[in-house]
């Protein structure tokens, strides 16, 4: 599996939309396959307890400060904000499913 990893190096661009950078890591350049990954990983946030480094790692993106920038990017929102407001509106279900 090709992981997001984050580098200051320059590239080398290869097949597939993926480009190593110098020491062998595969990136993955296309935008499509990293939002599948951070709606794999949105999903994770809101249904488990999961660490946001183990949710990375579990989505094929083995740097969590990459990752976390690249879910605010694409989700506008940090993976604990997310977290958060799914959290919030658990309660808010279950404090209206008691008053029912």
């Amino acid at each position: 599996m090709s992981s997001i990893v984050n580098s200051n190096q320059k590239p080398e661009f290869t097949h597939h939309g993926e480009y190593k950078v110098p020491g062998g890591k595969l990136v993955v350049a296309d935008l499509a396959v990293a939002g599948e990954r951070i709606e794999r990983a949105r999903r994770l946030l809101c249904q488990t307890d999961m660490r946001v480094n183990e949710i990375a790692a579990s989505v094929g993106i083995d740097n969590a400060n990459y990752f976390s920038i690249l879910f605010k990017k694409l989700t506008g929102k940090t993976p604990m904000q997310v977290r958060d407001e799914a959290k919030k509106q658990n309660r808010e279900e279950k404090s209206r499913n008691q008053i029912v």
